[in-house]
């Protein structure tokens, strides 16, 4: 006598597949998207770096202006303006 489809356990079983492999299809693409922010992040990091070199070299060595106070927050927007033909 033939069969002509899949008993129940043969179901389940190939469902408990397809969901073991799409378990550990998320967790590599969840893992791949972390380290593609890393990266993203480590590359602007050192166009940053690159930026503040090209800077120095035209301006003998001196850093653009730049302050952490609070009140002198347009002192942000100086630094953003000196860096922009170097990024």
């Amino acid at each position: 006598m033939k069969r002509k489809g899949l008993t129940l356990m043969e179901l389940l079983v190939i469902i408990g597949i397809i969901g073991l492999l799409s378990g550990l299809a998320f967790t590599v693409t969840v893992r791949a998207r972390k380290r593609s922010y890393w990266v993203q992040c480590v590359s602007n990091l050192r166009q940053i770096g690159i930026a503040l070199r090209l800077y120095a070299q035209d301006w003998n060595g001196f850093a653009p202006p730049y302050s952490t106070e609070w009140k002198l927050r347009s002192q942000s927007s100086q630094l953003v303006m000196a860096f922009h033909p170097y990024l």
